[in-house]
């Protein structure tokens, strides 16, 4: 108790205090001189719209050279207006506070080509066997386990077996075709690398 009073007469505490404030106007003021740069603005809207994109899916769709949106993208992550997330092979933007953490893994997976076309079969035309979907997606049957069983594990997609049979349905449809109409094409990234199997 008495090191708490020392401390606090000895102004040590409020230089503390007064580096914090001076950190945090030194924040807002970054952060208002980042809405002003009309290229920093552009990637923040573009990622606030089109949320989880990497690097190469910006460079591609802001025609900008992948040095130039890296700089800007390690600010705004630094100004605390992005999180970057890493997210298998790539580091993905969010808009900090946008996204939760669930809604991000969802985004994740079904943004892949595979995933996505399970996804909307499933909401299209619920309760199908995976002969089915490989049949229907014109895909091989080892193709569609492994995407299913992943679906699975991240809680996207249920199985109930009937008879000698596994149907499948997505588990909170709701959330996901909310999902789904919110974000539309940004599902589809052509960069994520899947193989032509897959």
């Amino acid at each position: 108790m008495l090191f708490v009073k020392k401390l606090l007469h000895s102004g040590h505490l409020i230089n503390i205090r007064q580096q914090t404030n001076y950190k945090e106007r030194e924040r807002v003021f970054m952060r208002k001189n980042a809405a002003r740069n009309s290229t920093r603005n552009r990637i923040l809207s573009y990622v606030q719209k089109y949320p989880g994109l990497h690097l190469n899916e910006l460079v591609r769709k802001l025609d900008l050279s992948k040095s130039t949106i890296n700089y800007h993208l390690k600010h705004l992550c630094k100004l605390d207006l992005l999180v970057a997330k890493q997210e298998g092979r790539y580091i993905r933007y969010y808009v900090r506070n946008q996204v939760g953490e669930i809604d991000k893994k969802i985004i994740n997976i079904i943004r892949q080509n595979t995933p996505y076309k399970i996804i909307l079969y499933l909401i299209l035309r619920p309760n199908p066997s995976q002969i089915e979907l490989s049949k229907s997606l014109n895909k091989h049957p080892t193709t569609i386990s492994f995407h299913i069983n992943k679906l699975m594990q991240n809680g996207i997609v249920e199985c109930e077996p009937t008879g000698n049979e596994i149907h499948y349905n997505v588990k909170n449809q709701q959330r996901i075709s909310e999902l789904l109409i919110k974000y539309g094409d940004v599902f589809l990234d052509r960069n994520f690398g899947e193989s032509p199997n897959m």
